[in-house]
């Protein structure tokens, strides 16, 4: 069987055979331009509109080692693909076989890219990822308090849980920098040899914490409290990283693990201490992957490297939900090659009522007007901006004015950054 798959393999990439190399470039086509140059997209025996056009992107994409980045940067940087869009009533229009063409199709955004235009222009819409094509190093592990009932482990109570590490730092070395990610859902304080150096109250965005200071020669104690928020049971974990740099290039790792201890009640008011005695505190629970994978996903930002982070997790790369799904996404379980651009009013309620884009819009809200407070003129600009790549007209900008009033609650902000993103402008690509 190995041997015959293997076989079959060869044939399907022969440069001879050409077929796999017109199917890739035809659906890449038809991904930037809105209809493929052969249609069906899976009927290849179709005659293309353009063979000529099929076999030079075909043999140009063999001829350059099969790199499909080159081949989207030859069709998108063409006069051809920076042609006028075009608009047409019905589908079939596109389908007939009398088709010609005379520039791209205007559609409207994948939900994919419609999540991640939020991201960028609003606010990130994904924090974790299912998929990481770039996996952190870090090797810290989701840890809790375990809470057992009946000698079996049972949801997270709601309320604080205290959690304990030491460290030595090796006498003679030099600290040059120290810094901490951290992670706990929901809310945390983080503690170093007493005193206090971080907290935050959103598990999505990892903290990164400065600790030079508050590191000394010796036993150092990490000490946390953390907060399950709610008031039924329900899941909470904590994920620290710590890096020591030394002045003599050397650096030391210390991840949250099994060696951690943690306590369900309020402890002695010296346990910030190092030399605090934690001996009858709890081992921790250690997450599962399937755990973490079912909870948290995989953070963006859990890493010490400040040119690798990132603002949001791209919609590609997280799992399916209820939003991606309502936009047209299809779920992993079918199998399907395209998908219809057509809206729905499945889409339309989710845009206007949906729970989930709602809490995007506030927390997005919430940073626009952190950022431009009562400048109501500079927040429309940068929106536009950043939206349409222009500046508002008069009459649009005199109408947001108006909708902002003199000193923007985040509830007017929201209406607008809410009807900014519903625009077609916006939702469509031109």
């Amino acid at each position: 069987v190995k041997e015959k798959l293997e076989q079959l393999s060869e044939i399907m990439v022969k440069q001879e055979n050409g077929r796999l190399y017109r199917t890739i470039v035809n659906r890449l086509w038809d991904r930037l331009m809105g209809r493929g140059l052969v249609e069906p997209l899976d009927d290849m025996d179709q005659t293309p509109w353009n063979s000529e056009l099929l076999d030079w992107l075909a043999t140009d994409l063999i001829d350059h080692n099969y790199d499909l980045k080159h081949t989207l940067a030859t069709i998108m940087t063409s006069k051809t693909y920076q042609l006028p869009t075009v608009e047409y009533a019905q589908v079939d229009q596109l389908k007939t076989g009398n088709y010609v063409f005379t520039g791209p199709v205007r559609r409207r955004l994948s939900a994919e890219q419609f999540a991640d235009a939020v991201s960028q222009v609003i606010t990130p819409v994904f924090y974790t990822k299912a998929y990481d094509p770039e996996p952190t190093t870090i090797e810290s592990d989701w840890i809790w308090y375990r809470e057992m009932e009946v000698e079996r482990d049972i949801l997270p109570r709601p309320g604080k849980r205290y959690f304990r590490y030491a460290f030595k730092v090796p006498s003679g070395k030099n600290i040059q920098k120290a810094e901490a990610l951290l992670s706990v859902d929901h809310a945390f304080t983080l503690y170093m040899n007493g005193k206090q150096a971080g907290a935050g109250d959103d598990w999505r965005k990892v903290q990164n914490i400065n600790l030079d200071k508050l590191v000394q020669p010796g036993t150092n104690q990490i000490a946390i409290e953390g907060e399950n928020e709610g008031t039924v049971p329900n899941p909470a974990g904590l994920l620290f990283a710590f890096r020591i740099t030394y002045q003599d290039g050397s650096q030391e790792l210390i991840n949250s693990n099994d060696k951690w201890k943690a306590l369900n009640e309020q402890p002695d008011k010296n346990w910030l201490l190092p030399e605090f005695d934690d001996s009858e505190w709890a081992d921790v629970k250690v997450y599962r992957d399937a755990e973490v994978e079912a909870h948290w996903g995989k953070l963006i930002n859990f890493s010490f490297d400040q040119e690798q982070k990132e603002s949001f997790a791209r919609a590609s790369l997280v799992k399916q939900n209820p939003f991606l799904k309502a936009l047209g996404r299809p779920s992993r379980e079918n199998v399907t090659t395209s998908r219809d651009d057509q809206a729905t009013l499945l889409q339309a309620l989710e845009l206007t009522n949906g729970e989930f884009f709602n809490q995007a819009m506030q927390e997005g809200a919430a940073s626009w007007l952190a950022e431009y407070g009562n400048n109501s003129k500079e927040l429309i600009n940068q929106l536009y901006l950043k939206s349409f790549g222009r500046e508002p007209i008069g009459k649009e900008k005199d109408l947001m004015l108006d909708v902002l009033g003199k000193e923007p609650g985040e509830k007017e902000v929201q209406d607008l950054l809410w009807a900014t993103v519903l625009l077609p402008e916006f939702q469509f690509i031109y």
